[in-house]
């Protein structure tokens, strides 16, 4: 029986940042969050939530603990984050509140396809 605050890490990965630092990167959908960690030390989080009705993915809030930032942390486990969303739920799931998210999207054609459009993320 899980009580909210234990740990699980779901589809966990080592992925490399755009400064070759090696982190391990996974959801954790009992806390709705993508976590990112370096020397089994947290080092960002994506905040989500799934709406009820709709299914869509809410990507709330990232963030880089410091002093970690600059490192391109947020941006792979963006990516990461992003991968998952497609595996799980496909597109047109994703509505981007956080606004490192918008513009990781926005510079990322290939992930265009994941954003819920307009009319339907009222």
């Amino acid at each position: 029986m899980s009580h909210g605050n234990e740990q699980q890490q779901v589809g966990s990965t080592h992925v490399v940042t755009e400064d070759g630092t090696t982190i391990l990167v996974f959801d954790d959908p009992a806390r709705s969050r993508f976590e990112a960690h370096l020397n089994d030390e947290p080092v960002g989080i994506i905040d989500y939530r799934v709406e009820e009705v709709s299914g869509h993915v809410v990507i709330a809030h990232s963030q880089t603990y410091p002093p970690m930032g600059g490192r391109g942390i947020a941006s792979a486990l963006t990516r990461f984050a992003l991968g998952r969303i497609r595996e799980d739920r496909g597109t047109g799931t994703v509505v981007l509140q956080c606004p490192f998210s918008r513009d990781f999207v926005a510079a990322r054609p290939e992930f265009a396809d994941l954003l819920v459009p307009p009319a339907a993320a009222g």
